[in-house]
């Protein structure tokens, strides 16, 4: 309701020249930070920004009369046999919000990608499975429930446009009998499947299902480019806020699975253990 939704500043210190920005989510997603700096990169060395080709007011608007009856019998179907969000036991029964923290999961990607390749799945869809089924073993549960985020720009005009795009999306699984190779595709069709009806409001499936995630999986490889003005790369560094945005997350980025969670619900060990168990679920899908 109150302004400013960014605020910029340029710091100049002894180590060299620093911007400082901060945007709000509102009007910002992680592929318009990709796009700003490429663009500002680009306009520093002397190019031409050209215009969007999907304004985000445009596409706002659009959005308005998108017909969602399809996505909604498909949520339906999807959320109708599972009971409420998946968490994982806590370490301390604290009602109060803390600190958000941090612990990095290394992942063998030089395994990964080959692996995916062989069985027509990206990496996105091996680690979210393998996050599930990590879940259901620490929550001694069969169906698994938590959300995922898409980048809400399968409209190729929307490539150029900064903006909020994301969309949420539930994700709910059950661990069958079947094969790994079975598990991996099911969990690859149905993320697919949600994704063409990635527009439906995630306010009304949690709203209908009294659905609230404690888990969340992220998967951001390659979402930030290199960039450079006259050919010397620039330094990017994210500073993310101290409050937790879910009591865990996963958040897969190229050095490995960031386990964000709240310090008033975990104990580092448990975050430990669960990254260990995230990796040997992986490792064991490959073999």
């Amino acid at each position: 309701q109150n302004g400013p939704l960014y605020r910029a500043e340029i710091v100049t210190t002894t180590d060299g020249v620093t911007l400082l920005l901060d945007v709000h989510h509102l009007i910002f997603d992680g592929t318009s930070v990709d796009i700003f700096f490429r663009q500002l990169c680009n306009q520093l060395d002397g190019q031409i920004i050209e215009p969007e080709m999907l304004p985000y007011l445009q596409y706002a608007q659009e959005q308005k009369v998108v017909d969602n009856i399809e996505a909604k019998a498909f949520f339906d179907q999807r959320m109708a046999r599972f009971e409420g969000a998946t968490e994982i036991p806590t370490d301390h029964n604290n009602p109060k919000t803390g600190q958000a923290c941090c612990h990095i999961q290394p992942l063998d990607w030089q395994r990964i990608e080959p692996f995916c390749r062989e069985q027509g799945i990206t990496p996105c869809h091996l680690l979210l499975a393998a996050t599930i089924y990590t879940a259901s073993r620490y929550s001694n549960n069969r169906q698994v429930s938590l959300c995922t985020i898409s980048s809400g720009r399968a409209d190729l005009r929307t490539a150029d446009t900064t903006g909020m795009f994301v969309n949420t999306l539930p994700v709910c699984e059950e661990i069958g009998e079947g094969s790994v190779a079975d598990f991996l595709h099911e969990v690859s069709d149905h993320f697919e499947q949600s994704l063409r009806h990635e527009q439906y409001p995630f306010a009304t499936i949690a709203s209908d299902y009294d659905f609230h995630p404690q888990l969340s999986f992220v998967y951001q490889v390659g979402l930030f480019s290199r960039y450079e003005v006259r050919g010397e790369q620039l330094t990017f560094q994210k500073i993310d806020s101290h409050m937790p945005k879910f009591k865990m997350q996963v958040m897969v980025f190229e050095d490995g699975a960031h386990l964000n969670y709240d310090d008033a619900c975990y104990d580092l060990l448990t975050i430990q253990g669960f990254g260990s168990s995230l990796a040997a679920v992986v490792d064991h899908f490959i073999e």
